[in-house]
């Protein structure tokens, strides 16, 4: 473990420019989001908040009555747990989605790699994961979970693929 460490770091220190270049584009990355972290889109107001707010009533009770929302038990526990924190639900709503945006990249990296273990491949695609216009619009702005659903494929994929 500790030598795997040091081999990472020694990595580090004799690539700065690219490991800094690489942080600034997860940052950036993940400030192009937060631009759009305020935007209540109808898909928000329609479904979501009233899926939340109904949840926040009626506790787990309230998954008894599969007519309130039309997602799955898991996506809507997820939302179950918004209620409990002290963020909004808006925000809760994104930053889960932005989270597995992130799992979806690392994932994308893990998948890469077994092809293409050498050379900056498996760094692009992860970083052009993370960039990808519709990633950013589906969770940052319009609050969707597709990145979560995707997220869970590819890392089902990468086990099948490590056996």
């Amino acid at each position: 473990m500790y030598s795997a460490l040091a081999f990472r770091w020694s990595r580090i220190r004799q690539r700065p420019f690219e490991t800094l270049l690489v942080v600034a584009l997860i940052v950036a990355a993940i400030m192009v989001r937060g631009v759009f972290f305020h935007v209540e889109s109808a898909d928000y107001t329609v479904f979501f908040k009233p899926w939340s707010d109904h949840l926040a009533q009626t506790g787990l009770a309230g998954l008894k009555d599969a007519s309130f929302a039309n997602y799955n038990t898991p996506y809507l526990l997820i939302l179950w747990l918004g209620t409990h924190l002290s963020l909004s639900t808006l925000t809760f709503i994104k930053l889960v989605s932005g989270l597995f945006d992130g799992v979806m990249a690392v994932t994308v990296y893990l998948i890469v790699r077994e092809f293409r273990p050498r050379g900056k491949a498996k760094l692009i695609a992860a970083l052009a994961t993370f960039w990808l216009p519709t990633v950013i619009i589906n969770s940052s702005w319009w609050g969707q979970c597709d990145s979560i659903y995707t997220a869970w494929l590819l890392l089902t994929f990468y086990a099948c693929l490590r056996g």
